[in-house]
This record gives C-alpha cells, sequence and structure tokens, in this order.
C-alpha cells in the first residue's frame, strides 16, 4: 500500500468485524489494494479499507487544486460506514460530489460505506482559517467533529464566532450529512480542540488546550502558564456541561479523549512539559527539571467531571502521546512515540534506534 513519493496515514479506526480503515495525505501516485490513486494537489487525500485479515481492500481518493489537502480524523459505525474529516483549500472532490473552499480554507466531513462508496461529503468554514482534527460517531450513526477556528464558521446554517483568536467549534452531523448543532468555546488568546468522542447517550467529551483563557459555559478558566490542558462536556443537544483545566508554568496539552460505552469513565492523554502540572486536583511530576521535557499524561474523570487518577510517563528526553481508546472489557490504551527510554510505573522501553 503506498508509491514512490509519499503517504502520511494520520488517523485509524476499527468496525465491529475487526475491518479497519485509514486516512491521510499522500503525494503523486499511491497504489492501494486494486485502486491507483493520483494527487493532483502537492498533498492529498486519501481512505484505505483493509480487512480482519490485513488485506487491504479498497483506495479511495479526495483530490483537489489547492496546495495542501489532508484527512486529520476518521471513525467507524456499527454498520461499518466510514467517516473522515480532514482540511483543504480550493476545491476537492470526493468521488463526484465536489467541495469548495469559501475562505482561506475549509474542512471537509465525508461518509463512505463498508466498501467504499460515497455516501456523501459536506464542507464547512467561513471567511478566515478552520482546521478539523477529530471525528466521533455515536451508536446511532451520528458524527461529531472537532477542531478551531477564527472568526465566524458555518456548518450548514449553523454559525459560530470566535472571541480576539481561535476558538474550538464542536459539530454534531445526522447520519444522513445534515448539521444538527454546533458550538464553539474559548477566551482571548488561542485555543485548539484536539480531541472529541461521543457515548451510547450522545454525550460528547471534548479536549484540547488553551492560552491565557479557557470559557466554557459562561465559566472563565485561567491558565497556570503558556498553554494549560483542558477536558469538557457537552450534553446529546449541544448544552455545555462541565469543563476541567489545567497545568502548570509551562506548556500542556490534551491530544486525545476517550469515554467507556457508559459514559462512566472519561479519559484524555497529553502530554506536559512543566515541571509540576496540577489537574482536576492531581499533580503530575515531570521526570525532568531543568529543562523540563515533555511528559506523557493520561487522566481519568467521572462523568461529573471530577478528576479519579492521574499518571505519568516519561524519560530523560521528550515524550509524546498521540492517541486513546478504551477496549470493550474498560482497559484504557494509548499509543505515542519517545526518544531514548521511557518508564511506564516499573516497565522500561528502550528506544533501538
Amino acid at each position: 500500500m503506498g508509491g514512490v513519493n509519499f503517504e502520511n496515514p494520520t488517523s485509524i479506526s476499527v468496525d465491529p468485524n475487526g475491518n479497519s480503515a485509514i486516512t491521510g495525505e499522500f503525494m503523486g501516485t499511491a497504489i492501494i489494494g486494486g485502486d491507483t490513486l493520483t494527487a493532483s494537489s502537492f498533498r492529498d487525500v486519501f481512505t484505505a479499507i483493509v480487512d480482519s485479515n490485513g488485506v487491504v481492500l479498497r483506495g479511495m481518493a479526495g483530490v483537489g487544486d489547492g496546495v495542501e489537502n489532508i484527512g486529520t480524523g476518521i471513525a467507524s459505525d456499527t454498520s461499518g460506514n466510514i467517516f473522515i474529516t480532514g482540511n483543504f483549500t480550493g476545491t476537492i472532490t470526493f468521488g463526484d460530489v465536489p467541495l469548495e473552499s469559501g475562505g482561506l480554507g475549509d474542512i471537509f466531513i465525508v461518509k463512505y460505506d463498508g466498501t467504499g462508496n460515497l455516501l456523501w461529503a459536506r464542507r464547512a468554514g467561513g471567511g478566515s482559517n478552520i482546521y478539523a482534527n477529530d471525528i466521533a460517531v455515536d451508536p446511532a450513526g451520528n458524527c461529531y467533529i472537532i477542531g478551531e477556528f477564527y472568526d465566524s464558521a458555518s456548518f450548514d446554517g449553523h454559525v459560530v464566532y470566535s472571541t480576539i483568536a481561535d476558538d474550538v467549534f464542536t459539530a454534531k452531523y445526522d447520519t444522513d450529512g445534515n448539521a444538527v448543532w454546533a458550538e464553539s468555546c474559548g477566551g482571548l488568546s488561542g485555543d485548539w480542540g484536539t480531541g472529541v468522542a461521543v457515548d451510547s447517550l450522545g454525550n460528547v467529551f471534548i479536549a484540547g488546550y488553551f492560552q491565557s483563557q479557557f470559557v466554557f459555559n459562561e465559566i472563565a478558566h485561567s491558565s497556570e502558564g503558556n498553554r494549560d490542558a483542558f477536558v469538557a462536556k457537552y450534553d446529546a443537544s449541544g448544552t455545555p456541561q462541565w469543563a476541567v483545566t489545567g497545568g502548570g508554568s509551562g506548556n500542556d496539552w490534551f491530544n486525545k479523549v476517550a469515554v467507556d460505552a457508559a459514559g462512566s469513565n472519561i479519559y484524555a492523554t497529553g502530554e506536559f512539559e512543566s515541571v509540576s502540572a496540577l489537574i482536576g486536583g492531581i499533580t503530575l511530576q515531570n521526570a525532568n527539571i531543568s529543562p523540563p521535557r515533555r511528559d506523557v499524561l493520561l487522566m481519568s474523570f467521572d462523568a461529573g467531571g471530577t478528576a479519579q487518577w492521574g499518571i505519568r510517563a516519561g524519560s530523560m528526553e521528550h515524550d509524546y502521546a498521540n492517541d486513546v481508546t478504551v477496549g470493550g472489557s474498560g482497559d484504557v490504551y494509548i499509543t505515542g512515540t519517545f526518544n531514548d527510554t521511557i518508564v511506564f510505573d516499573d516497565i522500561t522501553l528502550v528506544n533501538n534506534s
């Protein structure tokens, strides 16, 4: 699967039958299964379907006339349908559906069936920058996207407005691709929405990071340092419920969020550079004091937003947590990268490169 140029997978999902779907970006020509994809922009979007035995079944592309188009998030529903989101400039075409950017760059939301046939494609955005970073699907087949935007952004007529700098958006689409609601949150400086998850009741959990101040449900949260992490909850109607923020004197992030089916336990993972990070009343201590390096963090919250526990993992170099998921038995899994060595409790992993 691939070509002679460049392929960058960014996100993966698995359906109930064990089939996986992958999205990202590619340059030139890429052969995925029996499909040959040809980019018309500098970089374009690919989606691949792989069965439970590792056989590549299909490759689909979104090709455009802009500079760079990328798939940033992917999710699968209980029927095996595939949802992707990402960013594009100019015009991008999925199947025979063209989407045209209305500003400096827009986002796309696309749905395929389990065999790769296009069901619908939508765009959202405004007159300025907007970026989509993650997507999730509930048991009814509704999808949810998160990212950040500047100025204003329209989701099928549901318009959100930023304050002075970038703010976070969260939007819900029904199974037919109609926008149901869109909400924004943030403060006077930059805010970034990086992860979204949804439980069986349609409650939506988001994660990211912010500078200076983060306003959610009319409550202002101030950062402890340069950038702090946040996790927050909307109900199924898009009404804000709660937010938890925290960090230390440096830069601290949540990158992704996951929730169990009942919505009882929410997990957020990311990194922190601060000497110590205080999140939800739990303090995590960096392995490095001078200079601080990025350590991995994983936090657990209950349905009401109370922090249940937090753990850190790291070494003397930078370490990164990229994603988190919850297994059927309730076990939590995270993935990421590290330099040199990384220590998880009494388990040490060594980088051999």
